[in-house]
């Protein structure tokens, strides 16, 4: 490190003068980039002007149009903001995925858009946003302030002060970020002014990958950026399926892929998680399962569902899951994790694991060893789905959770932000079209309804309901996907002959449980499962040549659809 004086200035107009009539000053905020260049003698300041004393630089408050920032607030302050998270969740989202906890804890917005680094994130969410930076004399918006790598519309002696964003109708943020550092590879904000109109979005791109330009992409006209990878800015698709963003850019002529499909629609696939018998997963295999899924075309993928074995898989392994599989799918297709767990602050770490890796979605049963009551269930969807800017699917599985939602309490949470949609069982009196009617009576049109129970899944399709959350897809997507095509367009001959192909599986499914019979359905295909977790065993031999015979009777399946009704 070079020798270099300091100054701790306690007043704006102080550290004005010292930018002014000092030799190389360099201002010092939270330090996070600005030390480890000193420490590797990359920068050669005459004199360090700190800000940490003067009053005033850091702290939120909501204006008459969004939200203003202090230029020494911390990221973790922002993301952890109630104000901003009530205004502008999606810069709360932002702040919680820079960086590590000892970064986010010390860096602060001001010196982020200062630095204008292309790896950083604070740029593409201001200019996505439309945001203004406040300086010691002037306002200057987003789309003026940033004007090249590392390179910023200030005056050698200006310095930020505040950051002022406006509330939009709706926003999302992603980034493919580095392993190591989490700094972003590449990062897309997407934004909807309150106004309404066409999203906007702003990106940034690794330096060293021959990216690193801030920009704003207006109307989404052309295609998407491209990763450091050469792939479709997957970042970007994540947050279109997130907020169900229409936008006008494409790859070949059409609508982008994540735009075909709205998230907690059509069929969601859950598979297996490969693990060993002491409950290590086995990424490598996971990964098959989730690369046959993407390439058969499924609407989603219901990673560590009751079919993925999460209740059996400890926090870290479930961590290992999301990772894999988010690897695994690249973006591609909508990834929805569920994150049901007995406490709530562990629901909550889950769903923040799960956004930070790159979900779309989040699914969340109420588990719990002591029956809950409803005000508790409402108090703990309220929590978690306030965590993540992620939109959140109830999972109404009575026979794992011994909790049944009311409709009253259903309407309830549907009201919550980020709450989208409900996975439910099968009516017991078999009406799927009442259940429906009542329950869209009793929602928004926005809620998205979907039924489970692979063995009723064609009768709830055909009643309406808007999505197929699929075990045996898990495994056997093409003919799943086959009979939710048939069943959502009214193709209900189709539809029903399908079903009735897979009529030998449904009734081993109900036998022996679609669990068990899942994994000898993985040993006839030769897919890396390993064993059901202990103490779930087996069936017996009888039942495994019966899943041989029933996938022989599926197979068989024509392919020539008869004629419709």
């Amino acid at each position: 490190m070079y020798a270099f004086d300091y100054q701790r200035p306690a007043a704006i107009a102080d550290a004005v003068a010292l930018l002014r009539d000092l030799e190389e000053p360099k201002l010092l905020a939270g330090g996070q980039t600005l030390l480890p260049t000193l420490k590797q003698r990359l920068a050669q300041p005459g004199t360090l002007v700190d800000l940490s004393r003067i009053p005033g630089l850091s702290g939120i408050e909501a204006t008459g149009e969004g939200v203003r920032i202090g230029a020494m607030t911390r990221h973790a302050a922002v993301a952890n903001s109630d104000t901003v998270r009530a205004i502008v969740p999606s810069l709360a989202e932002l702040a919680s995925v820079i960086g590590d906890p000892a970064v986010r804890n010390r860096g602060t917005i001001g010196g982020s858009l200062a630095n204008n680094d292309p790896t950083a994130d604070y740029p593409a969410g201001l200019l996505g946003l439309g945001g203004t930076i406040l300086t010691d004399r002037r306002h200057i918006a987003a789309d003026d302030f940033f004007t090249g790598l590392f390179e910023t519309a200030l005056e050698e002696d200006e310095m930020i002060v505040a950051v002022e964003v406006p509330r939009v109708a709706r926003a999302a943020y992603r980034k493919f970020r580095n392993p190591a550092s989490r700094y972003a590879m590449a990062g897309v904000f997407v934004a909807q002014g309150a106004g309404g109109g066409l999203p906007c979005a702003a990106c940034q791109g690794d330096a060293e990958a021959g990216g690193g330009s801030d920009r704003r992409l207006g109307a989404c006209s052309g295609p998407p950026p491209a990763t450091a990878g050469g792939r479709p800015a997957a970042a970007q698709a994540a947050a279109g399926v997130r907020y169900g963003l229409d936008c006008a850019c494409d790859r070949a002529g059409g609508r982008p892929e994540w735009a075909m499909t709205a998230l907690f629609h059509g069929l969601s696939a859950f598979p297996l998680t490969p693990a060993d018998d002491e409950g290590i997963v086995d990424t490598d295999g996971l990964g098959i399962l989730i690369q046959r899924l993407v390439e058969a075309g499924v609407d989603s993928i219901g990673l560590l569902g009751s079919t993925g074995t999460y209740a059996y898989l400890d926090p870290a392994q479930r961590g290992r899951a999301v990772a894999a599989a988010a690897e695994a799918v690249a973006g591609r297709v909508p990834l929805i994790v569920s994150v049901g767990a007995m406490r709530t602050s562990w629901a909550k770490a889950l769903a923040r694991e799960a956004e930070h890796a790159g979900a779309a979605g989040l699914l969340l049963a109420p588990l719990s060893y002591t029956p809950l009551t409803e005000g508790e269930v409402a108090r703990h969807f309220r929590a978690v789905a306030g965590t993540t800017a992620l939109p959140l699917c109830i999972y109404n599985n009575p026979g794992t959770t011994h909790f049944t939602f009311s409709r009253a309490l259903i309407a309830e949470l549907a009201a919550i932000p980020n709450i989208a949609a409900i996975k439910m069982p099968l009516p017991a009196d078999g009406d799927c079209a009442g259940e429906l009617a009542a329950l869209k009576r009793e929602t928004s049109p926005g809620f998205a309804v979907g039924y489970s129970g692979d063995w009723g899944a064609a009768a709830a399709l055909l009643a309406g309901g808007q999505a197929w959350y699929s075990v045996v897809a898990g495994l056997l997507p093409k003919p799943a996907l086959r009979l939710t095509r048939a069943a959502l367009e009214g193709r209900v001959d189709e539809a029903e002959m399908v079903n009735a192909a897979f009529q030998p599986l449904w009734g081993l499914f109900r036998a022996h449980s679609s669990l068990r019979i899942m994994y000898e359905i993985a040993d006839c295909l030769s897919l890396p499962v390993g064993h059901p977790p202990a103490p779930l065993g087996r069936v017996d031999k009888t039942a495994a040549n019966a899943v041989g015979h029933a996938l022989d009777t599926l197979m068989a399946l024509p392919e020539t659809a008869p004629s419709a009704r």
